[in-house]
């Protein structure tokens, strides 16, 4: 499986949106389009588009500002969700297998394997929450400045 340049940037959307409203100590009204873009460096048309269909998921939440801004803030429980969940709501077809025609002899032969290796993945990813990744970044970013 490929993920699709789609999820890369929903996944870069939430990363941005999670990092800049994780500050404990200064409240998050959110973050706006034109930040999101700049930070991710994904492109603000695409970048709206993306978090209109996270917004639709309730992976995140649009707020306005006090000048009526569209903002983009976490949805509930947006940190815990895991990175199998993220996918699965960007990708169509979550089959690490799916380039294989299931009628195929090796596909045939080995089906289990397939199986078993997809059902090995699918827990891993099901157990990297967003948080986690988070943390990933902050702990690069901290080693960088050193």
């Amino acid at each position: 499986m490929q993920l699709k340049r789609e999820t890369d940037y929903a996944l870069r959307i939430l990363l941005y949106i999670g990092q800049r409203c994780s500050d404990e100590t200064a409240p998050c009204e959110g973050v706006s389009i034109f930040d999101i873009s700049s930070q991710t460096g994904i492109p603000r048309i695409r970048a709206g588009r993306i978090c209109g269909y996270l917004k639709e998921t309730g992976l995140i939440r649009e707020t306005a500002s006090e000048t009526h801004e569209t903002l983009y803030a976490p949805g509930e429980g947006l940190l815990q969700r895991s990175l199998l969940d993220i996918i699965a709501v960007t990708e169509y077809n979550t089959h690490l297998f799916a380039v294989f025609d299931r009628q195929s002899q090796l596909y045939r032969s080995q089906a289990r394997q397939f199986q078993k290796i997809e059902a090995e993945i699918e827990e891993i990813l099901s157990n990297i929450p967003l948080q986690a990744l988070l943390q990933g970044e902050e702990q690069g970013a901290k080693a960088s400045v050193r």
